[in-house]
């Protein structure tokens, strides 16, 4: 049984775009700790100072190897390690991209994006409006789908359905 609980596994692409809008520490107030395999930290982190709330973490290679390099999708190496982590410890995904999206979905791995982030961010008050940061993750080269944004703006209560 998997839990949405206080330890995801997180990919590069939802680290990165907390980073890039300058809200990487929303990560911090919603969880206690995010775990990430190596190949992942390198990516985010090479060169600077891991946060404390980070904890990097090897997948079991044969998960990787017997598990998710044999679906038919081919997440990248980080996407992969990610995947197989958080199979491994039985935990949310944090993650954007679609390839690697299904590829946890094959796992039955429960899945949340950097939007889902930003929902559950403004719910518990860590943030005060979404609107700007959606803006941010557009203004970085992030396509957000004009549906989804409405979507998102609906569910924390800043436009009228």
């Amino acid at each position: 049984m998997f839990e949405v609980g206080k330890f995801p596994v997180s990919d590069a692409s939802v680290l990165m775009a907390l980073e890039r809008i300058g809200h990487l520490s929303l990560l911090s107030q919603l969880f206690v700790k995010v775990i990430v395999p190596p190949k992942v930290f390198n990516e985010v982190f090479k060169g600077k100072t891991k946060p404390n709330w980070i904890d990097v973490k090897r997948p079991n290679r044969s998960i990787v190897t017997n598990g998710v390099r044999r679906t038919r999708i081919h997440p990248d190496k980080g996407e992969t390690e990610a995947i197989a982590l958080a199979w491994q410890q039985k935990t949310v995904l944090l993650i954007d991209d679609l390839k690697g999206r299904r590829a946890a979905e094959k796992f039955k791995i429960p899945v949340m994006g950097t939007l889902r982030i930003l929902v559950e961010a403004k719910r518990k008050g860590f943030i005060s409006k979404a609107q700007p940061l959606l803006y941010a993750l557009e203004q970085t080269g992030r396509y957000i789908d004009k549906d989804l944004l409405q979507w998102v703006l609906q569910e924390v209560g800043e436009v009228q359905p």
